[in-house]
């Protein structure tokens, strides 16, 4: 009996003792218990935080009390936030955001179909119920700005969280979870309407999981254990939802909610804010700093240089990859790889060893997916060629501005560098290619920038030569005049070759942008390399460059012409006469930027503003009358879901590109928001206006984008007509599109 007790003693305290080494982590939700917290109750459930010796307690939302505010008390140790959170770090506090479990902001304004509220300028008067200071309204109050109106024009009405006010009438729009509340409106069969910032350009993170910088300075492990015990239950969630949903019936239903409202949420959740096709909890930093700028094309931040390095929490376990990309990886574990074989300091192979630049690049796109590159070693860059068009290798090395590009599927470049210009070291700076133009000029065989700089400058005097080595001894023997290449090239081959009476004497426009070129039947080993080199430190990146390349460029100043200046007031007059041809490049280069769309390069939505003040004028004083056309891409939020935000933004300016082809030189475009533009054509009539629309519908719905296919657009227009002010232009083509989109899509409609 006293051994039973004894044995019975020493479980007890081996359970207290065990229990005791579980470290307590509280997490501040951003709202009640529903299926939007998922993954917290199925790591808990299935015991993901106690294998890391994690005990987590989950403390709801509490009024008037942000989760920001208890990072920063540090009353619990990580939170669930919004983007917002990105103004905050701008602003100095200590926050790092460490996942996004959203993927896509799912606030929106919902409004009743009997109230014929669909767009954003039809709030003007309407009573709306939002908190707009609350951090979670950012992309709403985004979109309202963006589209020329301010909440002074609204009756806003506290929040009240209660879908009732929005059915009886006591508000006209409500902003409300698209997760949520529209399941209440069907389960009463009202129809609805949804304004979401998505479709305005507002395409926002949202759940993004942070702490106190001081937590992960503190406790880097506990801190990586939290947030990979986290991802691992919202894999679990995903794939458990039945399970899940009746756990929170059990332990989390706080709110009363239905299990058919969890049901619906759940299936939200799934099909549109978490999207399969991208790893969950991934931040791209890109993607952060594209927020961060429409915050400052707002007004909401003063422009910044702070950069986003320490706000974006770098895992310690790697790149996170996709379900669909480790599949890829494990049926594909090795990939044939080769490249230019005498291009040293980018490439070559030397001894059957590869090495260079790139190579320590591949590497570290080998550590952070796990894939491993078989170098495959070519005698001449030709047979390197030659082996990735017959596919007896699977990646070759080179520049995006390659020939090969209707071959191969390029990933993004990882490094550019400027094509400069060598010459005898008597040779003065030069500022362009065209102050060579009477030279010979030495360009090498097959390189693909060559083939842009020809396309460029037809009419030079080149001479091909096979290396750039033979490039370089054909400068120094007087053979050529001049050799355009790559800087890290020359600056290596100048000092390796000793050629110590060749300099280079100035760069050019031109980039030699390394890339690699994949064969084109493996399109998820793109995304995986794109995604590589996205993780690839900056830091990183300037030490192996550093390594292979020591830059020796000519003095800018021609010395013998210095000797024969003596005297002080030509250069002062000279000085003079350069500040001002550069002040007034510069201040043509602001007017530029001013009123050009950062992705499109055409006009941005300050610019066609302005345009049609300048038509309205010309309207009411001579008569002119003019129309808008407002053309929407279909189903581009699918694009982006499916494809990325890069693939997305490659659409958007190809799209630009077509209309602005097909336009007439009088007519105006620009981006209007998101992947609307506006079109404004002057002296144009209703028939003139729906032939210019159909005329782009028609030819928008036969272009076939690289990787997305088909796109087509829904087209919206109106004419000037008297007592029209520009808002009520605008809402008429507005209604138009609105109408074009609901008769199927990839239509014109006439308001």
């Amino acid at each position: 009996m006293s051994v039973f007790r004894l044995l019975l003693f020493s479980f007890f305290l081996s359970a207290c003792l065990s229990a005791q080494e579980l470290i307590n982590v509280k997490v501040q939700l951003n709202w009640k218990h529903q299926f939007e917290h998922a993954g917290f109750y199925a790591a808990i459930k299935q015991g993901y935080y106690e294998e890391v010796g994690l005990e987590i307690t989950l403390l709801e939302k509490q009024k008037d009390l942000s989760s920001f505010d208890t990072i920063i008390n540090k009353d619990a140790q990580f939170a669930v936030g919004y983007s917002s959170l990105v103004l905050e770090y701008i602003q100095g506090k200590p926050v790092v955001a460490l996942a996004s479990i959203f993927q896509h902001s799912p606030l929106v304004f919902l409004t009743k179909k009997s109230s014929n509220i669909r767009t954003v300028s039809d709030l003007a008067g309407k009573r709306v119920m939002i908190n707009p200071l609350s951090p979670s309204s950012a992309s709403l109050n985004a979109m309202v700005r963006k589209a020329g109106m301010t909440y002074d024009y609204m009756i806003l009405s506290k929040h009240s969280h209660n879908i009732d006010d929005l059915i009886n009438d006591k508000v006209d729009v409500q902003a409300s979870y698209i997760s949520n509340q529209p399941y209440d409106l069907i389960e009463k069969g009202i129809d609805y309407n949804i304004i979401d910032p998505v479709n305005y350009g507002y395409d926002f993170y949202e759940n993004v999981l942070f702490t106190h910088k001081e937590m992960i300075d503190k406790n880097p492990m506990l801190v990586h254990k939290f947030v990979k015990a986290t991802l691992k239950g919202w894999e679990y969630a995903l794939k458990n939802s039945d399970e899940i949903i009746e756990t929170i019936l059990i332990n989390y239903n706080t709110q009363n909610k239905s299990k058919a409202a969890l049901e619906y949420e759940a299936k939200v959740i799934k099909e549109s804010l978490i999207p399969k096709n991208t790893p969950i909890g991934e931040i791209n930093k890109a993607r952060f700093q594209r927020i961060l700028f429409l915050y400052e094309e707002l007004g909401l931040i003063n422009q910044t240089t702070k950069t986003l390095d320490s706000f974006i929490y770098e895992r310690k376990n790697g790149l996170k990859l996709s379900l669909t990309q480790r599949e890829w990886i494990e049926k594909h574990p090795q990939v044939y790889f080769t490249g230019d074989p005498n291009w040293l300091p980018y490439e070559a192979f030397k001894n059957g060893e590869y090495q260079g630049i790139v190579n320590e690049h591949l590497k570290l796109i080998e550590e952070y997916t796990g894939l491993e590159f078989i170098r495959v070693p070519s005698r001449t860059w030709s047979q390197s060629i030659k082996m990735a068009r017959q596919k007896k290798v699977d990646v070759l090395s080179e520049t995006t501005s390659s020939l090969l590009k209707e071959e191969l599927t390029f990933t993004k470049s990882y490094l550019s560098s400027p094509v400069v210009m060598v010459m005898k070291d008597a040779e003065s700076y030069k500022d362009n290619i065209t102050e060579i133009s009477d030279k010979r000029v030495a360009v090498i065989k097959d390189y693909g920038y060559v083939t842009e700089i020809k396309q460029y400058y037809p009419d030079l005097n080149y001479v091909e030569v096979e290396s750039l080595q033979a490039g370089l001894l054909s400068v120094e023997s007087k053979k050529v005049d001049v050799l355009l290449c790559a800087l890290p090239q020359a600056s290596f081959w100048i000092k390796k070759l000793g050629l110590q009476n060749l300099r280079i004497v100035g760069k050019t426009k031109f980039q030699a942008a390394l890339a690699f070129g994949v064969r084109s039947d493996y399109e998820t080993l793109v995304t995986i390399m794109n995604k590589a080199i996205e993780f690839i430190p900056q830091k990183k990146q300037q030490e192996i460059l550093n390594r292979w390349t020591h830059v020796q460029y000519s003095t800018k100043v021609d010395y013998q012409m210095l000797g024969i200046v003596v005297v002080t007031a030509f250069l002062i007059i000279g000085f003079l006469i350069v500040r001002h041809v550069t002040l007034s490049k510069y201040n043509k280069k602001l007017q530029y930027l001013s009123q050009t769309d950062n992705l499109t390069k055409i006009y941005n939505r300050a610019k066609l503003n302005e345009v049609l003040k300048e038509r309205l004028q010309f309207y009411k004083r001579y008569n002119e009358g003019f129309g808008i056309i407002l053309m929407d891409v279909d189903n581009f939020k699918k694009v982006n879901d499916h494809f990325g935000h890069d693939i997305g933004d490659r659409v958007l300016i190809e799209v630009s590109s077509l209309l602005e082809h097909n336009i007439r030189d009088v007519d105006s475009l620009g981006r209007w928001g998101g992947e609307e533009f506006l079109i404004v054509s002057p002296r144009m009539n209703k028939a003139g206006m729906e032939k210019l629309a159909e005329k782009l519908r028609s030819k928008l719905a036969k272009k076939d984008f690289d990787k997305v296919g088909i796109q087509t657009g829904s087209f919206g227009i109106t004419v000037i007509e008297p007592n029209d002010t520009i808002s009520s232009l605008i809402k008429k083509a507005d209604i138009a599109l609105y109408e074009a989109k609901n008769s199927g899509r990839n239509s014109v409609k006439f308001r």
